[in-house]
């Protein structure tokens, strides 16, 4: 009695292994990162880059771009998706809002651009957040003083604390 043969597949009768799927890059990985977000919302956290599972925008172009996280995000995210490297950092701030990510994306990926030539969005605020008076959306400016001349806690430039309501 013999035994059964067993015929394995060579390399030249084995069918062919499709090749991988090539990474994203430019505006598509934009896109697949802002959509992935958006059907994951639990997968993210923009004041954080990397916290495992969890990742912001320019953390999710890094993964979905398949380049690792070891890298710098905003120079990899800029790379990856070929957009200028000031645009990047505006949407790596971790005070950005989806909404603020989303309608960047959204305007990029028709073609248009969220930033003007002076460098102000559609709602008056440059990349760094501020209007073309100097003030961010909470009404301060950049060194931390809103047009009465105060800080958040209350403290005038010289240092005096707002008096107390008789």
């Amino acid at each position: 009695m013999s035994e059964p043969v067993s015929i394995e597949p060579t390399p030249a009768t084995a069918p062919e292994a499709a090749p991988p799927p090539a990474p994203l890059r430019g505006l598509e990985l934009l896109k697949a990162a802002v959509n992935h977000i958006l059907e994951h919302p639990e997968q993210y956290r923009q004041e954080i880059t990397h916290c495992g599972t969890t990742h912001c925008l320019c953390g999710w172009i890094q993964v979905l771009g398949g380049c690792g996280t070891d890298g710098d995000p905003v120079e990899d995210a800029a790379r990856l998706t070929g957009l200028p490297i000031e645009h990047v950092a505006w949407l790596y701030s971790p005070e950005r809002h989806l909404s603020e990510i989303h309608a960047y994306a959204a305007d990029t990926l028709a073609g248009g651009h969220y930033f003007n030539r002076a460098g102000f969005n559609r709602d008056g605020f440059d990349r760094a957040g501020f209007d073309r008076d100097g003030f961010n959306r909470d009404g301060f400016n950049r060194d931390g003083f809103n047009r009465a001349g105060f800080n958040r806690a209350g403290f005038d430039r010289v240092g005096k604390k707002l008096p107390l309501l008789a």
